[in-house]
C-alpha cells in the first residue's frame, strides 16, 4: 500500500464516520462525568455572592480544559514518536534515507520541538484553554508523559512488542530532562509531580477512552496492525481531538444554570 493508500483507508465511508462517532460519544461521555463530578464534589465557592450553580460551572469547565490539556499534550508526544518511526521503518527512498541516518538526532531533536509548538498551538490557538494557570500547565504537562509511559508499558509488556525499545529509550531521556533539569530545585520537580499526579483520575479517563478507540478500531479493522501501535494510537487521537474541537465550540458549559443560592 502507498501513503494514498492509506489515507483513502481512513477516510473511507462509513468506517471513518462510525469510527469518528465513537470519538465524539466518548468527548460527551468524558463532558458528562466531568460535569456529574463538578455537581458532586465542587465544594464551596471561593468568592463571596456566588451561586451555586455558577460555582458548578466553574469547576466543571477547568476540569474539562485540564482533561484536553493531558489529551492535547499526550498527542503531541504521539506525533513527533509517530513521524520518527514511520520514516525510520518504511521510508527508503535514497539519498533521503541516508541523510536521515546521518541526522536521525538532529531530525529526532527537530520533531520534539515541533510537538512543543504543535502543544501550544492545540491549547492556544486551536482551542484557547484560558482557565488554566501557566503553574497548572506544567503538571498537566507531565501526566501527559505519564499517559505515554503506561503506553509504553503496555507495548512493551502486554503487547509484547520490541520494536519500540529505542524509542523507549529516546522518551526517557525526554522525560528526566523536562522535569529533572541541572538548574531546578527538589521544590520545583516535587510540585509538578505532585500536582500532576492530583490529575490521576483525567489521567484515566485519557487512558480508558484511547483504550475503547483502540479496541473498537483493531477489533473492526479500520486501525492497521502492520504500521504500528503508536501509529494506530495516534490517529485514533486525532479523531479524538476533531470531537474535542466540535464539543468545546458548542460550549456545553453554557447550559448550566447558574441561577440560585448565592453563597456570602
Amino acid at each position: 500500500m502507498t501513503a494514498l493508500d492509506y489515507v483513502k483507508h481512513y477516510v473511507s465511508f462509513p468506517e471513518c464516520v462510525i469510527f469518528f462517532g465513537l470519538a465524539l460519544a466518548l468527548v460527551i461521555l468524558v463532558n458528562l462525568i466531568l460535569y456529574l463530578c463538578a455537581r458532586i464534589k465542587g465544594g464551596e465557592p471561593d468568592r463571596e455572592y456566588v451561586s451555586a450553580g455558577a460555582h458548578v460551572r466553574h469547576n466543571y469547565s477547568v476540569w474539562v480544559q485540564r482533561f484536553y490539556e493531558l489529551v492535547f499534550s499526550a498527542n503531541s508526544i504521539l506525533f513527533f514518536m509517530t513521524v520518527y518511526y514511520l520514516i525510520e521503518r518504511f521510508y527508503n527512498v535514497q539519498p533521503y534515507k541516508a541523510y536521515f541516518v546521518k541526522y536521525n538526532d538532529w531530525i529526532l531533536l527537530a520533531l520534539i520541538i515541533l510537538s512543543c509548538i504543535l502543544t501550544t498551538f492545540l491549547d492556544r490557538v486551536l482551542i484557547r484553554l484560558d482557565l488554566i494557570s501557566n503553574d497548572n500547565r506544567g503538571p498537566i504537562r507531565f501526566m501527559g508523559m505519564i499517559y505515554m509511559a503506561v503506553l509504553f508499558w503496555y507495548i512493551k509488556f502486554i503487547y509484547e512488542n520490541n520494536n519500540y525499545d529505542k524509542f523507549i529509550a529516546y522518551f526517557m531521556g525526554l522525560m528526566i530532562g523536562r522535569f529533572a533539569y541541572f538548574d531546578a530545585s527538589f521544590n520545583d520537580f516535587w510540585y509538578t509531580v505532585k500536582n500532576g499526579f492530583a490529575n490521576t483520575p483525567l489521567l484515566l479517563l485519557a487512558l480508558g477512552c484511547t483504550a475503547v478507540l483502540s479496541y473498537f478500531g483493531f477489533r473492526t479493522e479500520f486501525l492497521i496492525k502492520h504500521i504500528g501501535v503508536v501509529t494506530n494510537v495516534f490517529i485514533g487521537q486525532i479523531f479524538f481531538c476533531i470531537a474535542i474541537f466540535i464539543v468545546h465550540h458548542l460550549h456545553p458549559e453554557k447550559w448550566i444554570r447558574t441561577e440560585g443560592r448565592a453563597y456570602d
